[in-house]
This record gives structure tokens, C-alpha cells and sequence, in this order.
């Protein structure tokens, strides 16, 4: 079960060019942006506490969805198709006639966008090695598919190269050849690769683009399955795996905790073998010199990890999201930060939900849950009460076109949430204010701009929960 190749370059073009839109929709344009106030109008030091808003929840530690509601959630996403199920590719991939054409049109499209440090000629420069880089007459048939795991944390790239490019001055900082930013360890299907050998097209759940070979460590098909299933949401028992529940967690060689690794964003998962003290050792995915996936012994602290998932509680949701607060931004997910849809995912990841990537997916209806959309008469006033009447604190997202939040609760007769954002305009786009982190917010955040504020702007409430 996965789109043809051609149709997902499309659609990856499509996500970039509306995002690019919706910034335009969203901020306008500005002379130059300005760093907003560290504390957002509105919000108290009480507020950037997930306890204040636990305290005002009946039943904090009901349990909202078990282990077996939860992995119906997950196939459902794989069924409606807003996640790749990796298990449906066959022996080989063929990414469809027209996807070497689409891949040179993006390439041109490219041509257009900033960067000012590389200068006009040398993007050009820059993109035309890239082009001549790529295999054209592999893309026009059939590659036989490869297995691997990510052995670091690792880009997904729209085209096979790390140049950041940007949309303009205004948004520098958000390289738009940017897709995702895939968890250590995480499951790949590989297929088409560069003549140089140093990229690969390949499929992981969440996403698809172009990955660093160095980045790969491959393995044949029967590994890669057993290995699948320890990655995946179903597992025997709760000792089978730990999952990072720290924003970010280090990892050492050794027990004495002075050899450094790497490290893991919150939601990688990994094998354990035994809890040592304060230490858990795990079994890290790693790449031998000839890209050749093996497990070597690590070592995780105690208190970065749970054995199994969280269970699902509104509690537990607020108390991991707080853990990402001030948490620099990231378009999607570069230098490891975090975007608004990358926030929401790797918070509910720690309960085993694995929500799609992008926000428009991630607010799709499933049998389970429903979205609670709003009027065409719907003031600002109506909608507030709406969200703090059928919202659930800590387990309802709240969504407009380019942008997701998590419902936190209310205060002040005001609904509140937290996200990660970039940054607003002010009265009649005045002046664009970077926030760029995990922030607390009222929703009257941008209010009386040209296009409102976050409040006037939501247009679907979904409650994460039956």
C-alpha cells in the first residue's frame, strides 16, 4: 500500500509550494522580523507549567485509548493512506514514467529560490551538479528494493543534496528542501540511489525523499522484518522495547557515562536488553564501513526511557508536550527541532499512537475520532466557547491550513495551547514577531492582523479520544 513515485514528488511539491502559500497567508510581508516577547501577552510563569493545567482536568489519569484501540488508530492511517505501509512494497519499485520529469522540473523550480550566503549563480551552480548527479534512466524502469534502518537521526530531503534554500529573505531559516527529520532506528525501504552512490530514494512510514547513504545501514529482508515488529506498534510485552520519553536523550558506550554516542528525540524506540543502576542497555543501530547494519551495546539513562509505551492519559500527554517547551523551531524537523506537526507527533508517539507526518493529515478523521468543525457564522466569541466546551484539555488538537496545536485548557475564560510555532503579525501585519520555539499561547495570538488570530483562524477541533 503506497502512492506511485511520481505522484508523491507531486505531492511533496504540492505540501512545499502551499506551505510557501500559507506563510504568505500567514505572515504577509514584512520589513524585517522582529524577536517576539519571551513570555507571550497572557501567559503567567503558572501557565508554562503542565501542573497548573493537569489541575484543572477531573480525571487526569483516566486512560483514553488501550493497546488494542490504539493499534486500530494505527491501521486505519496505513488504510486511508497518510502513512506508507512498508510492508506492502513488493520485490521491486518502480516510481512511475513521469517521476525523472517531475524530478527536473523541481530542480528548476528551485533555481528561483535564496540562499544569500551562495549567491544566485552558485544555487544555480549547486542544483545543476545535483541534476547531473541523478540517474535519469534508472527513474524510467524498475529497481529492485533494498532493506535498512536509519543508524542516526537523519534528513529526508526533496532532492539529493543538504544546500538549505529558502523562499525569501523573510523566511530564511526554513530551508524548504527540507521534508522530515527521521528517528534513529527508524524502519526504510530503499530503492532508487545517485550515480555516485552517496544518496538514495527511499520510503520510511511517515514520509519519503532523498537520504545520505552514510546516514543507511542495510540488512537483508528477513532481519529487516523481525526488525519491523520490534519498531512497530504491536509487541509481546513491555520489556521487548524502550521508547525515549525525554525531549532528547543521550546515549554512551559505556556504563561510566563519558563516552558520548549520539543521542535520541523523544519516540525512538530501541531493543533493551538490561537495567544497570540508573542505565538501560539498549541495542543501538549502526553501520559498518560498508554500510552493513549491526547492533552495538549502548547505554540510555533510566530516566530518559519507559519499558513499553505510556499509557494514554491526559496527564501524560501534558506532561511530555511541556517537556518540548522553548524547544528552538524547526522546518521540518531540520537540525533536529521541532515544526508544529513534528511536536505533535513525537509527543503522541510516546503512547504508541504513530500519527502521520504532515498537520492536514494529522487532523484526517478516523472511525475512532471525529472532527468537531465550525460554522461560517462563527465569531471568534462562538469559536472559543466551542473549543473549551468540547475540546478535551491535553487530548484535542486544534487545526487551520498549515498549522496544528494541542489544546491545553482554558484560564481567564480564554482557551490556551501549546505548539510550536515560527511566528505572528501584528496589527494590520505591522510587524512579523519570531516566537520560534515550543511556546504557550492564548489563541488571540495575531489578533486584529489581516488574517486574524489563531482563534479566528481554527477551523477543526479533533479530540484524541473515542
Amino acid at each position: 500500500m503506497y502512492m506511485n513515485g511520481n505522484l508523491k514528488v507531486k505531492r511533496n511539491i504540492f505540501l512545499i509550494c502551499f506551505c510557501f502559500i500559507f506563510a504568505a497567508f500567514l505572515f504577509g510581508c514584512a520589513k524585517q522580523p522582529m524577536p517576539a516577547p519571551i513570555v507571550l501577552d497572557g501567559v503567567s510563569r503558572e501557565m508554562r507549567s503542565p501542573g497548573f493545567w493537569i489541575a484543572k482536568i477531573k480525571k487526569p489519569d483516566a486512560v483514553l485509548l488501550n493497546g488494542q484501540e490504539i493499534e486500530k488508530l494505527n491501521s486505519e492511517f496505513e488504510e486511508n493512506k497518510l502513512v506508507n505501509n512498508l510492508t506492502k512494497f513488493g520485490t521491486s519499485y518502480f516510481a512511475g514514467k513521469n517521476f525523472g520529469t517531475s524530478l527536473k522540473k523541481t530542480l528548476a523550480k528551485y533555481n528561483k529560490y535564496k540562499n544569500e550566503k551562495l549567491g544566485a549563480k552558485n544555487i544555480k551552480s549547486a542544483l545543476t551538479k545535483v541534476s547531473s548527479n541523478i540517474n535519469f534512466s534508472s527513474l524510467n524502469a524498475p529497481v529492485a528494493i533494498q532493506y535498512g534502518l536509519a543508524v542516526k537521526s537523519s534528513d529526508l530531503r526533496i532532492i539529493p543534496a543538504t544546500i538549505p534554500l529558502y523562499s525569501s529573505k523573510e523566511t530564511e531559516g526554513l530551508d524548504r528542501l527540507q521534508v522530515t527529520r527521521l528517528h534513529l532506528g527508524e524502519p526504510l525501504i530503499v530503492s532508487y540511489k545517485t550515480k555516485d552512490g552517496k544518496w538514495f530514494y527511499v520510503f520510511a512510514r511517515e514520509a519519503e525523499g532523498w537520504m545520505e547513504a552514510s546516514d543507511i545501514g542495510f540488512c537483508n529482508k528477513e532481519t529487516w522484518n523481525s526488525l519491523l515488529k520490534t519498531n512497530g506498534a504491536k509487541t509481546k510485552t513491555a520489556s521487548d522495547f524502550v521508547i525515549v520519553i525525554s525531549a532528547v536523550a543521550d546515549i554512551y558506550a559505556d556504563e561510566e557515562r563519558t563516552e558520548f554516542i549520539s543521542y535520541a528525540q523523544m519516540g525512538t524506540r530501541f531493543t533493551a536488553e538490561e537495567t544497570k543502576d540508573n542505565l538501560v542497555k539498549i541495542k543501538m543501530p549502526s553501520a559498518d564501513n560498508k554500510g552493513v547494519l549491526y547492533f552495538k551495546e549502548a547505554f540510555i539513562g533510566k530516566g530518559d526511557i519507559s519499558r513499553g509505551y505510556l499509557k494514554y492519559s491526559r496527564r501524560n500527554v501534558l506532561e511530555q508536550a511541556f517537556k518540548y517547551l522553548n524547544t528552538p523551531y524547526g522546518w521540518g524537523g531540520q537540525d533536529d527541532f521541532l515544526d508544529c506537526s513534528s511536536f505533535i507527533k513525537n509527543v503522541f508517539s510516546c503512547f504508541g499512537i504513530n500519527l502521520p507526518r504532515n498537520s492536514a493529515a494529522q487532523i484526517h478523521s478516523t472511525s475512532m475520532m471525529k472532527n468537531i468543525s465550525f460554522f461560517k457564522e462563527d465569531d471568534e466569541k462562538s469559536k472559543g466557547a466551542k473549543i473549551m466546551g468540547k475540546a478535551l484539555e491535553g487530548a484535542s488538537l486544534l487545526y487551520f491550513p498549515g498549522h496544528i496545536m494541542l489544546y491545553i485548557g482554558q484560564a481567564n475564560h480564554q482557551p490556551y495551547a501549546i505548539h510550536s510555532i515560527w511566528g505572528y503579525r501584528d496589527k494590520n501585519d505591522k510587524n512579523l514577531y519570531l516566537i520560534n520555539k515550543t511556546a504557550v499561547s492564548g489563541m488571540n495570538l495575531g489578533k486584529n492582523s489581516k488574517k486574524g488570530s489563531l482563534l479566528e483562524r481554527t477551523s477543526f477541533i479533533k479530540n484524541m479520544s473515542k
